[in-house]
């Protein structure tokens, strides 16, 4: 595996001189950049005035809104402040492999944004564990760009919904306490988007991933193209931590792979696929090796049928223990502003020094109210 490292290291560096930002399902789908829908343009967080009072009760939900329904939607409650929020409360349950049968609040987010014009906005989003994104945002670039700077979750890879995608929970970037403060900057030149990050890393009461207080970067992009009514997108992430805390002396790590999605139709097809190299001075080098995806089917209107497989080897050069995960489920929007997620997932597991549990499965049953 080793040896098409230095090939999955070209095509990031090759994507990010040619190519744009990741976008989630919706963005796929709709072709557009995560600024279609949301305030952030990472994606996740408040969402836009077209995503809530047209695009949610019109187009993404089973049942639609009539035009008075709509009328009484105003996230923005005055010219210069918006609101939104995210709830998500889940029911989990394995089986006897791995018994577990509870409930779980997986999220509680709150968003305030404060806009001076179409250029400058404060940004706030405090969840209940006390997690806080606060940033300022300026669209004052060359090529509809922007500017960010205060603290915010890095933009690396797809930005799943689901926080076990292994992209997620194998790379650093699961919730909570996953910001830092820095700054990013990123363009949309026409199909593109590309975008980087300088932060600084904080104490393990904010930044559980980056605790040295020692400069790290990320960035990114993607291009996204469209032929014979498919839509496709094609690009990848690089994160950069040049002294890393890891137990032991301090580390150097660089991870990243290519990224990309593929629409047709009621089709829609996420990929990742990331390397993650630590080296040390006493000589100790690890690399990690993960995929995640996602596939969905469009059965009607706010009803999709969902997919994903997800695969870590947790180091290329021992029999570690590498994971994989299999899921299958229903992701529906019944009415708009509620979503509803039943998901069954099988987790296998090899044997190896680092082999965690026996396999088991997991259902989950979510409910999502968000605004």
């Amino acid at each position: 595996m080793r040896r098409f490292l230095p090939a999955i290291a070209f095509l990031v560096v090759w994507v990010a001189a040619n190519a744009s930002q990741a976008v989630p399902r919706y963005s796929a789908r709709y072709r557009q950049n995560c600024t279609l829908c949301h305030q952030n343009p990472a994606g996740g967080g408040l969402r836009s005035l077209y995503a809530s009072q047209y695009l949610v009760p019109t187009e993404m939900s089973m049942a639609r809104y009539t035009p008075e329904q709509i009328a009484r939607i105003h996230p923005d409650i005055s010219p210069s402040v918006a609101v939104g929020t995210d709830f998500r409360t889940l029911h989990v349950y394995t089986d006897e492999a791995r018994p577990e049968s509870n409930f779980f609040q997986m999220q509680g987010d709150l968003y305030v944004s404060f806009t001076v014009d179409d250029r400058f906005s404060a940004n706030l989003d405090v969840d209940q564990v006390g997690s806080v994104e606060a940033y300022g945002l300026a669209w004052i670039l060359p090529w509809s760009g922007y500017l960010k700077a205060g603290r915010f979750t890095p933009s690396f890879g797809w930005k799943f919904a689901d926080h076990n995608m292994y992209n997620r929970e194998e790379l650093w970037f699961d919730q909570p306490f996953n910001t830092d403060a820095g700054i990013e900057v990123g363009v949309y030149p026409q199909h593109l988007a590309i975008w980087a990050a300088m932060l600084n890393g904080d104490d393990p009461t904010n930044t559980l991933w980056d605790t040295n207080r020692e400069l790290a970067y990320s960035g990114g992009a993607l291009a996204r193209f469209e032929a014979g009514g498919v839509g496709f997108g094609i690009g990848g992430s690089i994160w950069h931590n040049p002294k890393e805390p890891t137990g032991g002396p301090t580390g150097q790590r660089t991870a990243g792979g290519p990224l990309g999605y593929v629409d047709f139709g009621a089709l829609t097809w996420l990929w990742e696929v990331d390397a993650s190299r630590l080296v040390r001075p006493d000589v100790i080098a690890k690399t990690k090796f993960l995929t995640s995806h996602e596939v969905s089917v469009r059965l009607l209107q706010g009803f999709d049928i969902v997919a994903t497989y997800n695969f870590v080897d947790p180091d290329l050069d021992l029999q570690s223990g590498s994971r994989a995960r299999y899921g299958i489920g229903v992701d529906a929007i019944p009415t708009p502003f509620v979503q509803v997620q039943a998901f069954a997932s099988v987790y296998r597991t090899e044997a190896g020094a680092d082999a965690p549990e026996a396999d088991f499965v997991r259902t989950e049953l979510q409910l999502h109210l968000f605004y």
